[in-house]
């Protein structure tokens, strides 16, 4: 799946982004791109992430290659909240 899956993921966002572009008919978006682009991927990312942890925040973390702290956060600056399931 590896790189397959990042390929797929990169023209989802390469699509995403003509549209946008496309959508201002030759004007330029406001200011902030970056961020609201970064922003749409970490949410779902840290959810499903979390999802996948089973909402433990330590293993999520180590999953995307963070300090626990640091997904926190994230977590507390996107104001995303996660409760732990039950195995």
């Amino acid at each position: 799946m590896g790189e397959r899956a990042l390929q797929s993921l990169s023209r989802v966002v390469s699509n995403h982004l003509d549209a946008y572009f496309a959508a201002h008919e030759g004007m330029l978006p406001s200011q902030g791109l970056y961020d609201r682009v970064v922003r749409e991927v970490e949410i779902p990312l840290i959810l499903k992430t979390l999802k996948a942890a089973h909402g433990i925040q330590a293993k999520a973390a180590k999953i995307l290659g963070m300090h626990r702290n640091t997904l926190r956060i994230k977590m507390q600056d996107l104001d995303l909240t996660f409760k732990k399931q039950k195995l």
